[in-house]
């Protein structure tokens, strides 16, 4: 979106904030005025389970409204939390090691932040300013019923249970909310942590762990005079902070010692793309014109797990060549796992910078818009140590996904949407948005490629939730060509990923005027998830879609079954003539309902109504109706619905 859009619409929700709060009495802070680097950067503790459910670790978490203290030099914030604190508590968890984590809606029944209930995803719902909250594992291969689908939410004073089965590798995920239409206020107001996946091998490796082992997540934020957060009424195009927020602390100040660290860095700005790199510079975190690069980046993995090769950025032997190919490039969401090593650096003091311009199309101007340069200071003590740590140069060989094994190929529209005057009204994929049908049913057992068409002036941080991806190439076309016929032209050749790009991915920055392909991992559970620009206000109007993924039959081979998902499975013999059995399974006891419809929707039989034991379950249905009648040959549904969600099938009968 352009510039001028952009500010016509930040004018305009300012105006409208004020003018319906009083917001004139309260003056937005002057950043100037605080002194930085004077907070210590803070770490989040680490979860510990409260108690255990089916034999599994319990984890309660608590969603509250807290007063936190950002700045030593401005009074407390009012904050929405997990458990008190922003950034919440990390889980730290293992491969394969399921857990359970109840979640409760503690929060006061209206939205600290104001509530746009015009926008369209909210529109017609009814749901008013509540505090409403569904729990999100951002990168987590979870069943459909805990994946927190956008509709699931809990008001204030209601509780609900996921299962998280950890069935991935060792990984930088996090967790944070997902409502529809206040995605991007709970995040704003501090509803996010780490989720950390661990496994032996990744252990082995030597990597910094314990005390040096880090999680640093930045984000971006305003305030007003009296230290509460400010946020715009109406829906804007983005959203920029003016200061850096990093582990709940603005503009903190890093101790570290001269030896490795193993950091996992999260993007959690609503909106802010950052473009990162060390720069030594003075304990003002002044940066001299000449002043030297800090410690090279080891990227030893992205956001899914270990890389094959370990990438160096911000290298301080090629600052000079080329100062922006090594820097760290981060899109709202995404996380990197780093090694830096402050050996030989002793007394020394390196700013964390960022140079990338908000909003963000992949460039790097001398005059950044909406600039936010400075992000935390790091000082090495001077001290001597010992550092038994390594940093591995070949982490963990991943497979490369074989273009050749998608079964299809789709295209994704990236468009904005303007009112007669040309401002940005919301911006949608295909033309539709979240509350359009489902048109995208990936079989489960496949792989696809998902090409994104970026017509757009915008960068777009693109998230698929359930798999993984990796990238194929970036090449650009005539947008000018496209928006008048709708075919692509090429004005150039393919483009591999950067190297920092390559891997296991959950994210993937796409440019504009470019087709961005990635592939996918194996679609490996049925069920609805998403898919959407993780620029916040992008999302919440209207930049996110449905996918379902379907059992297109023989997925028993394709597919090993998890025995702790709710599995529906296709019945046999289908079709069928005098009976066929269907089958399912759930992960422990609890109510389930097995019933039978017509093609119109009307129950014909219900196979199953109330309590079933953990395991698989197996049911038949001989072609009669609840009266003990044969029905007539044709198509027939079967729909499974259980505390955890619900799943559907197709049976037909034959004479």
């Amino acid at each position: 979106m352009t510039s001028k859009s952009r500010s016509i619409w930040a004018i305009l929700a300012l105006v409208l904030l004020m003018g319906t709060t009083g917001a004139f009495a309260q003056q937005l802070l002057d950043p100037t005025t605080l002194t930085k680097y004077i907070d210590p950067l803070p770490q989040p503790a680490i979860r510990t389970p409260t108690g255990n459910l089916d034999g599994y670790p319990l984890y309660d978490v608590y969603l509250r409204a807290a007063n936190q203290k950002m700045h030593s030099q401005l009074d407390s914030t009012t904050v929405f939390t997990f458990d008190g604190g922003t950034p919440a508590s990390t889980f730290l968890v293992q491969e394969n090691h399921p857990i359970f984590v109840r979640y409760h809606n503690d929060l006061p029944y209206h939205h600290m932040l104001a509530v746009d209930t015009t926008i369209h995803i909210m529109a017609g719902m009814g749901w008013g300013d509540k505090s409403r909250f569904v729990a999100h594992l951002h990168g987590g291969d979870v069943p459909s019923a805990f994946d927190g689908w956008c509709m699931n939410t809990i008001d204030p004073g209601q509780q609900t249970t996921y299962w998280y089965p950890n069935s991935q590798q060792a990984a930088t995920l996090w967790y944070h909310d997902h409502s529809c239409g206040i995605t991007r206020l709970n995040a704003y107001a501090g509803i996010a942590g780490f989720y950390l996946i661990i496994d032996p091998y990744e252990r082995s490796l030597n990597m910094p762990a314990g005390a040096y082992e880090l999680g640093i997540a930045v984000q971006d934020r305003q305030f007003y005079q009296n230290g509460q957060l400010f946020y715009p009424a109406l829906w804007v195009p983005e959203f920029f902070g003016d200061v850096s927020l990093v582990n709940g602390v603005i503009w903190p100040k890093l101790e570290v010692e001269p030896r490795k660290y193993r950091i996992h860095m999260l993007n959690g700005c609503d909106d802010r793309y950052l473009s990162m790199r060390l720069l030594q510079s003075d304990s003002l975190g002044t940066v001299a014109p000449d002043s030297a690069g800090g410690p090279a980046f080891y990227m030893v993995g992205t956001e899914q797990g270990l890389v094959s090769n370990t990438v160096v950025l911000n290298n301080p032997f090629s600052r000079v060549t080329d100062p922006n190919s090594p820097r760290l490039l981060l899109g709202p969401g995404d996380r990197r796992d780093l090694i830096i090593d402050f050996a030989g650096k002793q007394g020394q003091y390196f700013l964390m910078h960022n140079n990338a311009s908000a909003p963000f199309n992949g460039t790097y101007p001398p005059n950044p818009e909406n600039p936010l340069p400075e992000l935390f200071l790091v000082h090495v003590k001077d001290t001597s140590v010992v550092d038994p740590y390594t940093i591995p140069m070949h982490p963990r060989q991943q497979p490369v996904y074989d273009t050749a094994a998608a079964v299809i190929s789709r295209d994704i529209v990236m468009e904005e949407v303007h009112d007669s005057l040309g401002n940005p009204m919301m911006v949608m994929l295909n033309g539709e948005g979240f509350m359009d049908p489902c048109s995208e049913f990936p079989i489960l057992g496949t792989t696809e490629i998902w090409k994104y068409i970026n017509t757009t002036v915008d960068m777009h941080p693109m998230h698929m939730h359930l798999v993984n991806f990796q990238i194929v190439d970036k090449t650009p076309f005539n947008v000018d060509t496209f928006m008048l016929t709708h075919r692509v032209v090429f004005t150039g050749p393919a483009e591999m990923a950067e190297p920092q790009e390559i891997g296991r991915r959950d994210m993937v920055n796409c440019p504009p005027g470019y087709v961005t392909r990635v592939i996918t991992s194996t679609f490996n559970r049925t069920g609805k998830y998403v898919y959407h620009c993780h620029i916040l206000a992008h999302e919440e109007n209207d930049m996110m879609r449905p996918f379902e993924v379907v059992d297109g039959g023989g997925s028993d081979q394709q597919v090993a079954a998890n025995p702790f998902d709710l599995q529906l499975r296709s019945n046999g013999p289908n079709p069928f003539r005098s009976q066929t059995k269907i089958s399912f399974a759930v992960p422990y006891r609890q109510n389930a309902r097995l019933s039978v419809y017509d093609v119109t929707g009307r129950e014909i039989k219900t196979l199953v109504a109330g309590a079933v034991d953990a395991g698989p379950r197996q049911f038949a249905w001989d072609g009669t109706n609840a009266h003990g009648a044969h029905v007539a040959a044709g198509v027939y549904m079967y729909k499974l619905v259980t505390e955890l969600g619900s799943r559907t099938g197709r049976l037909t009968l034959v004479q």
